[in-house]
């Protein structure tokens, strides 16, 4: 079993998109319009998956500007080889509109421009079974 999509809602598809492709280095795959010519959703290369931006309409926030968790995904997380690239993903992402919220000793989490939690980490992953 492997990751087939993750998906992101977004009020602007194109700017959360271009966060993505730019900060992380995700490949653009294919864009979805409205028959209307209005863009609905940009799909980026995630490894063997795709990460999926979907528009949708704006939903509660708190003061912070964090999307409220419902159940289901709440928090997209990135792998990093060690700190120093972690640092300049973070570094990349603030200068792209994203804040950083807090960090623990292998992960930072950040809120992307609309609202959603992003953690870069380099914890070491367990290998297989």
């Amino acid at each position: 079993m492997q990751l087939h999509h993750l998906a992101l809602g977004a009020t602007d598809v194109a700017a959360l998109a271009g966060f993505y492709a730019s900060v992380f280095g995700l490949e653009q795959v294919r864009e979805h319009r409205r028959d209307d010519g209005t863009l609905r959703s940009v799909w980026l290369r995630l490894g063997e998956g795709l990460l999926m931006v979907e528009s949708i309409e704006a939903g509660p926030v708190r003061e912070q500007g964090l999307r409220l968790p419902e159940p289901g995904w709440f928090l997209l997380a990135f792998a990093t080889e060690d700190e120093a690239e972690s640092e300049a993903v973070c570094s990349a992402a603030t200068a792209r509109g994203a804040t950083e919220s807090h960090r623990t000793g292998f992960t930072r989490y950040l809120v992307d421009p609309e609202g959603n939690r992003v953690a870069v980490s380099h914890f070491p992953l367990p290998k297989g079974p």
